[in-house]
C-alpha cells in the first residue's frame, strides 16, 4: 500500500448492505405555503452527516398538539444542519446518502472510529537478494505482523458498522411510521379543509336563500293583504251558500221522499216486467205453434217456379228480347206456349188451345225478380230450423236454367245478388242472436258435400280416399254420411269461406247444353242444436240446402266419354227422384229411396219429418220448350204431393 494513500475515518468506510431511508411522497397540489412555525420545526429535525456532525439526542422527540391549536414542536439544543449526508466509500466508490424527517438519526458515540492511515500501510523493508532467505523470511514476518493487525482492525471495524446498521433500521422503521402518521393527519387536515369550503358553499346559499326568502316574504305580505280583502267578499258569499244549502237540504228532503215513493212503483215495474217477460217467452212458444201450423197449411212440400232472365248473348241471337214462350198470368200462374210447329207429348196436365199449357204453383218468379224478392217468400221456412224442425230446399231444372245460381249466387256475389244458401244462413245467425236475449243458446255444424256418378264425394275435403256411406242413425229418424268433415261454425264469415272451398271442388263442365254444367248433386247441411235456460226447452233441426245436378237430353248435350257417363248418371238420380215422388204421391207401401243415393240421403225431407220447398228453373230460350214442359210437369207432381205433418224434434 502506498505511503501517500490517505487516512479515511471508519465512519466512513461504505457498506454495502444498508439501505437508503424511503421518500415520502407528499401531494402538494392545493397545500398552503407553510408558516413561520412549520419551517423553524422542519429547520429544527433537520441533520447532517458530516465528519464534524455534532452529537444529538437518541430520544425521539414527538410533536404534540392540544386540540384547535397549531402544532409545536420542542426546541432541541443542537444547532440547526443542512440534510444529513453520510458518504461512505468502499473499494474506491463514494455513496452518499440523504435523510431528512422529523427526527434526528441516532449516532453510536461509543462506536470507535478508524481510519485507514499511513500508519495502516505496509512497513517499508528493505528488498532481500534472493540468496537472503533470512531477509527475505523477516520481510514476510513483518508483512504478516501487518495484515494481521490490519485484519483486527477490519474486524473491529465490521462489528461496529453491523451495530450502526441495526441502529439505522430501527430509525428508518421509526421515521416511517412517524412519517405514515403524519400522512394521516395530512389526509385529515385536507378532509376538514374541503368540510371547510364545503359549509362555506353551504354558508353562501343560505345567505342567498335568505335573500330569496325575504323577497318572498314581501310579495306574502302583498298576497295576505289581498286575500284578506277577498276574505271578506267570501264570507258574504259563504253566508248567501249557506242559506241555499238549508233551501237545498229541504230540497233533498223532499226528493229522498219522492225517490222512495219511485222505488215503490219501480218495484211493481219490475214485476211487472218479469211478468210480461214470462208473457213473450209464453207468446214465442205459441208464436212457434201457429208459424208452423201456417206452414202446415201451406203445404208440406211446397214448389216455386223461377224463370231466368235472358243473358247478353241470347239476346243477341234471338228474334226478340221478350221472352215470347211463356206468359206470366199472376203471381202463381204461368203459361207456356208451343210457337214452332214442334208437336209435344199430349199426355199433358192442363192445356188452353192445342199449344199452350197452364201450371200453378206456390209462387212464380219473373225473370225480373231479385234474390231478395225470392228470399223472403222461403225465410219462413228457414225459421222452422232454429224451431226444431227439418228443413229441406232444393232447386231442380235443366241445365243452365240458373240452380247454382239461385241457391249459391255467383262467383264474387254481392247484397243483391247473394243465393239462397248464404242468406238462409245469415238469417239462422241473426234470429239465433235475437233469441239469445230469450234464453236461447245454439250450436251450429256445418258440413258440405256433393254426389257425383253416384258417389259421394266431401267438397270440404280434397282427400279423395275416403269412402262416404249414408248411414240411419240408431234411435233417431234421420240419417248421415259417414266420414264427412263437419265444421263448428258461430259467424257468417266462417259458412262464406266454407261456401267458396266447396265451390272450388265441385264438379263441373261444358256441355252443348251449358258452358259450366254442373255434373253433381251437391248438398249443404247445417245441424242446429238449442237450449233454453230459462224454459228448460231444447230443440234439434237440419237444413238441407239442395242444387240438383241439370237435367239433359242425351241427343242435345252433345255429351260423349265421361261427360256421356255423367250425364248418364245424372239423368238416372232425377229419375229415381221421380219416381220416389210418384210412390209417396201414389202412397204406395214401398218407396224406392235406395235406388239413388241421392234419393237415400234426401229420404227424410221428401217422405220423412220434414218441411220442403222446390224450386224449379226454367230456362228462357224457346228451343229448350221440351225440357221446360217437362221439368213443370215434374213440379207439378211434387206440388201435389203430400208428405205428412212434420214434427218437432226436442
Amino acid at each position: 500500500m502506498s505511503t501517500s494513500q490517505k487516512t479515511m475515518p471508519l465512519t466512513e468506510q461504505p457498506v454495502s448492505h444498508l439501505r437508503p431511508p424511503s421518500k415520502l411522497r407528499i401531494p402538494t397540489s392545493g397545500l398552503k405555503p407553510p408558516s413561520a412555525g412549520l419551517k423553524r420545526t422542519l429547520s429544527q429535525l433537520t441533520v447532517t452527516g458530516t465528519e464534524n456532525q455534532p452529537q444529538v439526542s437518541t430520544k425521539r422527540q414527538k410533536i404534540s398538539a392540544a386540540p384547535g391549536k397549531r402544532m409545536t414542536v420542542p426546541k432541541t439544543s443542537t444547532r440547526q444542519a443542512p440534510p444529513l449526508t453520510k458518504a461512505l466509500t468502499r473499494n474506491g466508490m463514494v455513496c452518499k446518502t440523504s435523510v431528512a424527517s422529523g427526527r434526528q438519526p441516532l449516532i453510536n458515540k461509543s462506536a470507535p472510529t478508524l481510519a485507514v492511515s499511513d500508519s495502516m500501510a505496509p512497513p517499508p523493508m528493505k528488498k532481500a537478494a534472493a540468496w537472503d532467505l533470512k531477509g527475505r523470511l523477516h520481510n514476510m514476518e513483518a508483512m504478516m505482523k501487518f495484515y494481521t493487525e490490519k485484519l483486527s482492525a477490519l474486524g473491529n471495524q465490521n462489528i461496529s458498522l453491523e451495530g450502526t446498521v441495526k441502529e439505522k433500521e430501527i430509525v428508518s422503521t421509526e421515521i416511517s411510521q412517524e412519517a405514515e402518521e403524519l400522512k394521516q393527519k395530512l389526509k385529515k387536515c385536507y378532509a376538514e379543509l374541503e368540510d371547510y369550503k364545503e359549509l362555506q358553499q353551504k354558508h353562501k346559499s343560505a345567505v342567498e336563500e335568505l335573500s330569496s326568502v325575504h323577497v318572498q316574504c314581501d310579495s306574502f305580505r302583498c298576497t295576505i293583504n289581498q286575500l284578506t280583502a277577498t276574505q271578506a267578499g267570501m264570507s258574504a258569499e259563504l253566508q248567501a251558500t249557506k242559506m241555499n244549502l238549508d233551501q237545498k237540504i229541504n230540497d233533498n228532503i223532499k226528493k229522498d221522499q219522492e225517490i222512495v215513493e219511485l222505488r215503490k212503483v219501480l218495484e211493481e215495474h219490475q214485476l211487472t216486467i218479469e211478468s210480461k217477460e214470462m208473457k213473450i217467452r209464453e207468446d214465442e212458444s205459441i208464436r212457434r205453434k201457429l208459424h208452423n201450423t201456417i206452414q202446415e197449411l201451406k203445404g208440406n212440400i211446397r214448389v216455386f217456379c223461377r224463370v231466368r232472365p235472358l243473358l247478353t248473348n241470347e239476346i243477341a241471337n234471338a228474334k226478340s228480347a221478350e221472352i215470347e214462350h211463356i206468359n206470366f198470368l199472376d203471381s202463381s200462374k204461368l203459361e207456356l206456349e208451343k210457337l214452332s210447329d214442334a208437336n209435344p207429348n199430349e199426355s199433358m196436365l192442363s192445356t188452353r188451345g192445342g199449344n199452350k199449357f197452364d201450371f200453378q204453383f206456390d209462387k212464380v218468379f219473373k225473370p225480373t225478380a231479385m234474390q231478395t224478392e225470392v228470399f223472403e217468400e222461403i225465410s219462413q221456412l228457414v225459421q222452422s230450423v232454429l224451431d226444431g224442425y227439418n228443413v229441406c230446399i232444393f232447386a231442380y231444372g235443366q241445365t243452365g236454367s240458373g240452380k247454382t245460381y239461385t241457391m249459391e249466387g255467383p262467383e264474387s256475389p254481392d247484397n243483391v245478388t247473394t243465393g239462397m244458401i248464404p242468406r238462409a244462413v245469415m238469417q239462422v245467425f241473426q234470429e239465433a242472436s235475437t233469441l239469445k236475449k230469450k234464453g236461447w243458446e245454439y250450436t251450429m255444424e256445418a258440413s258440405f258435400m256433393e254426389i257425383y256418378n253416384e258417389t259421394i264425394r266431401d267438397l270440404l275435403n280434397s282427400d279423395t280416399s275416403l269412402k262416404h256411406e249414408v248411414k240411419k242413425l240408431k234411435g233417431e229418424d234421420d240419417v248421415e254420411v259417414s266420414n264427412m268433415t263437419v265444421c263448428t261454425v258461430s259467424e257468417q264469415a266462417q259458412v262464406n269461406k266454407l261456401l267458396k272451398t266447396a265451390s272450388k271442388n265441385r264438379a263441373v263442365g261444358a256441355t252443348n247444353c251449358n258452358e259450366r254444367s254442373s255434373r253433381s248433386h251437391s248438398v249443404f247441411r247445417l245441424r242446429i242444436t238449442g237450449s233454453n235456460t230459462l224454459t228448460d226447452e231444447s230443440c234439434k233441426g237440419t237444413l238441407n240446402l239442395v242444387d240438383l245436378a241439370g237435367s239433359e237430353r242425351l241427343k242435345d248435350s252433345g255429351s260423349s266419354g265421361q261427360r256421356l257417363e255423367e250425364t248418364k248418371k245424372i239423368n238416372s238420380s232425377l229419375s229415381t227422384l221421380g219416381q220416389v215422388i210418384t210412390a209417396i204421391a201414389s202412397k204406395d207401401s214401398h218407396i224406392p229411396y235406395r235406388n239413388s243415393r241421392l234419393t237415400y240421403l234426401l229420404q227424410n225431407s221428401l217422405g220423412g219429418n220434414s218441411k220442403t220447398l222446390m224450386f224449379v228453373n226454367v230456362s228462357p230460350k224457346e228451343e229448350h220448350w221440351s225440357e221446360t214442359l217437362n221439368s213443370l210437369r215434374f213440379a207439378t207432381k211434387v206440388n201435389q204431393c203430400n208428405i205428412g205433418t212434420a214434427k218437432k224434434k226436442m
